[in-house]
C-alpha cells in the first residue's frame, strides 16, 4: 500500500499538474483513504476528473465526495464552465457521480486494437 505522500510524488510529474486540484484524504495512520485528480483545461474552462479512487478499506464513508464536490468548488473559482468524469458501468462509481451533481452527458462505444503476438 502507498501512503499519500508516494502518491502525491507520482501525480506531480505530469504535464497538466496542479497541485490546487490535486486532493487526497488520508486514512488514519497515514494511508491512502481516497484521492481525486482534475486536469483544468483553461482554453474550455473544463475540468476534468480522472482518476477518483478510494482504497477498499475506506469506502462508503463519504471521502470520494467530498474530496469531490471541494474539487467543484475549485473549478467554479477558476471560471470553470463544464466538469467531466468518465466511468463505465460501474453502479458504485456511477452512484457517487450522481450525487456530486453530475447526469450522464454520453454512453458510446470504445475499440480496441489488439495484438496476438
Amino acid at each position: 500500500m502507498h501512503t499519500a505522500a508516494e502518491f502525491h510524488g507520482f501525480t506531480a510529474h505530469a504535464p497538466s499538474y496542479r497541485r490546487d486540484l490535486d486532493l487526497v484524504a488520508e486514512a488514519p495512520g497515514g494511508g491512502l483513504g481516497s484521492y481525486v485528480g482534475i486536469t483544468w483545461d483553461p482554453a474550455n474552462r473544463r475540468g476534468i476528473f480522472e482518476p477518483v479512487c478510494t482504497h477498499p478499506a475506506h469506502r462508503r464513508r463519504g471521502l470520494a465526495l467530498t474530496l469531490m464536490r471541494e474539487g467543484l468548488r475549485r473549478l467554479r473559482a477558476l471560471g470553470a464552465t463544464d466538469a467531466y468524469v468518465e466511468t463505465g458501468d460501474m453502479g458504485p462509481a456511477n452512484g457517487l457521480y450522481d450525487a456530486a451533481g453530475f447526469t450522464e452527458a454520453y454512453r458510446g462505444h470504445y475499440w480496441e486494437r489488439a495484438w496476438s503476438d
